[in-house]
């Protein structure tokens, strides 16, 4: 048996009470969290802490 851990940021912000829907990661070869969010954050995320991720659009 095999396990893969892939890790994806999701949005914590929220339009009108409906959860955002935007994502990023998702590549196996990301070796952690922070690795993803520097990634991220290149690309227009955000995190905040004790807030959360925010996509391009909300943050």
């Amino acid at each position: 048996m095999t396990g893969l851990v892939i890790r994806i940021l999701t949005c914590d912000e929220t339009d009108d009470g409906e959860v955002c829907d935007a994502e990023y990661g998702g590549d196996a070869d990301m070796p952690s969290l922070d690795a993803l969010r520097s990634e991220a954050a290149e690309n227009g995320w955000r995190h905040l802490e004790g807030y959360g991720d925010f996509c391009p659009d909300h943050s």
